[in-house]
């Protein structure tokens, strides 16, 4: 990916432009469903990343993608800033980038005339109210710094004025995790974090590539209004207790989350409530939290065990057969995946196995995490299935 700036006006006006919605006849949204609906047909197996980045979105955080370059990570961001019209700013950080790619020229005339230090910042991060930072943990230490204040108070120094930023949410990627303590400031900052691999499901990948290029629905809501509602969902002292009970166990088990993070978390939960259609937040909107609680990926599946534990005891055994499903198809062989009649023996017995678990998934309550385990699972089923008929000629 090459290092990028986008500007939404001419370098000659002083206020960025919204970002131009595509030519391309656009859907028009006039619900959260309806645009989330959009972006996950754009978006094939990115049903977690948006739910989550919608949270973070409205709930006023930002959002940290883990994941591989070509993923579409930056094409999301960006599919959300022009859905809600917003001014967008996209760069891709590396050890040389200067805080002057970020945050505007410096303006060299009123420093030589008065020697103030300032900047123009249009079109710059400044004046975005959507940000996409690509490689976050690769930019120098100033960069870091300038970036701690930016994100977490919304404000920045220009010469010896300390202004407010327009800013919504910072969506940042990269391909690893952040090494060293001096990062871990920053990595606190981003309260939603996702993992984005490559497509899995042969029908998804088919799709993608058969598909033109993704094209932003336009989202007739007011962002505004919309985060003022969401943070009037009432939040439940039984919710809050239910997150105390949670966090405890999370401790109890040897995952620290600070007392900081969870406060903003509950931000998330009325965040899912919203998203629901409810004014009042319920203990099933705190499994929004294993998408924040996280610190590497590997902890993801045991914290969400432990956070349905105590929502929901259905959606703990579903998370714990969900896994199971995942592990037993990801450790199909290489003939298996290329459907040859030798691996017709493997191929039944993972389609068996995958039957079983989605039976047992079938006979728990109904529940939000439970009917998401239940398309998961049946969609390994079907990719089982096609292997199976393509190694006996059986074409789609």
């Amino acid at each position: 990916m090459a290092t990028t700036r986008l500007k939404a006006v001419p370098p000659a006006e002083t206020v960025p432009a919204t970002v131009p919605a595509p030519a391309a006849g656009p859907a028009t949204c006039a619900s959260w469903d309806e645009l989330r609906n959009a972006l996950v047909a754009s978006f094939p197996e990115r049903a977690g990343v948006i739910d989550s980045t919608l949270c973070a979105l409205l709930a006023g955080e930002h959002a940290f993608y883990l994941g591989p370059a070509g993923t579409g990570k930056s094409a999301l961001a960006r599919a959300i800033a022009q859905a809600f019209g917003k001014v967008y700013f996209e760069h891709l950080l590396t050890k040389f980038t200067t805080p002057t790619e970020i945050f505007g020229e410096v303006n060299l005339p009123e420093w030589q005339a008065t020697g103030v230090y300032t900047r123009n910042t249009a079109g710059y991060a400044p004046e975005a109210e959507i940000w996409f930072l690509d490689e976050v943990w690769k930019g120098s230490s100033a960069i870091v710094n300038a970036l701690l204040t930016a994100l977490n108070e919304r404000r920045f120094r220009n010469g010896g004025t300390l202004t407010a930023l327009p800013l919504l949410t910072c969506i940042a990627a990269s391909n690893e995790l952040p090494e060293g303590e001096g990062l871990d400031p920053i990595y606190d900052r981003f309260l939603v974090r996702c993992e984005v691999g490559y497509i899995v499901e042969d029908d998804a990948w088919t799709r993608m590539v058969e598909a033109p290029d993704p094209v932003a629905p336009v989202c007739a809501l007011d962002l505004a209004s919309e985060q003022a509602a969401r943070a009037a969902v009432v939040l439940p002292h039984e919710v809050v207790l239910a997150a105390r009970t949670i966090s405890n166990a999370l401790r109890k088990a040897g995952f620290v989350v600070s007392d900081r993070r969870w406060k903003r978390c509950m931000k998330l939960v009325q965040a899912r409530a919203y998203l629901d259609g409810r004014k009042v937040a319920e203990a099933d909107d705190l499994d929004i939290l294993e998408h924040a609680l996280w610190r590497e990926p590997k902890e993801r599946a045991a914290i969400a065990r432990i956070i349905q534990e105590h929502v929901a005891p259905s959606g703990s055994a579903c998370v714990a057969k969900l896994d199971e499903a995942k592990d037993m198809f990801s450790k199909l062989s290489a003939d298996a995946k290329a459907s040859k009649r030798a691996a017709l023996g493997e191929l039944g017995e993972c389609s068996d196995a995958l039957e079983r678990i989605l039976r047992e998934l079938d006979e728990l309550p109904d529940g939000r995490k439970v009917k998401s385990a239940r398309a998961e699972v049946k969609a390994l089923l079907d990719q089982a299935i096609a292997l199976t008929g393509a190694a006996f000629g059986v074409k789609k």
